[in-house]
């Protein structure tokens, strides 16, 4: 066994965790499951960042939304504006544990920050208005027949915490997310998402 990374290292990529199973029974005579041999592999994670409401400041800001997922971040672009809308894709390549390639992997909880992004000389520091932790798990594949399973995305608003104890509701985010396998990246089946509606103005009205 080798040690698990320094999480406070610099030259760390990835956060320190471990993956367990517990089990517990009332009697000796359970059959212990076999254990199963869980490799890490590559991923890819997409955070579809529409926009923001309701978002409680004193005065207006340079707003941007950072998403981090098994030791990886991004943010999107900076906008200035009461109700900013960012319309971006962030893609974050990222390592997960499963025991098979087509089965749904371990996945890490999606932390989404609400961020005012203050520039300093030549460098930008991310001021943090509110966050919130998502839970998404589902993972692109194919289906029996060997076709790609149908996938719709589906934006949902979620609620930001901030504050001096991270109880108070400081904004909301229209937000989605989209899980596949790195060596499926390039496919067109699984490209980005279109975020703009794709009808005419008519049906939207």
């Amino acid at each position: 066994m080798e040690p698990m990374p320094n999480p406070y290292s610099l030259k760390t990529r990835t956060l320190s965790s471990v993956l367990m199973v517990i089990e517990h029974y009332t009697t000796d005579d359970v059959q212990r499951h076999d254990r199963k041999n869980v490799k890490p592999m590559s991923y890819i994670v997409r955070a579809y960042v529409f926009m923001a409401r309701n978002v409680r400041v004193d005065h207006s800001k340079n707003y941007a939304v950072r998403v981090t997922c098994a030791g990886m971040s991004k943010s999107t672009k900076a906008i200035s504006e009461v109700r900013p809308m960012w319309m971006q894709c962030l893609e974050m390549p990222i390592m997960l544990c499963s025991d098979h390639p087509r089965e749904q992997p371990t996945m890490f909880p999606i932390t989404v920050h609400l961020c005012h992004q203050n520039p300093i000389l030549a460098q930008t520091r991310d001021d943090d208005i509110g966050k919130t932790v998502c839970v998404y798990e589902y993972m692109r594949r194919k289906d029996n027949m060997d076709r790609w399973e149908l996938f719709k995305l589906q934006p949902q608003w979620v609620q930001l915490k901030g504050g001096t104890y991270g109880s108070r509701v400081t904004g909301e985010v229209l937000v989605a997310f989209e899980l596949l396998h790195a060596r499926d990246r390039m496919v067109p089946q699984c490209a980005p998402k279109p975020m703009w509606p794709a009808g005419s103005e008519e049906e939207f009205n």
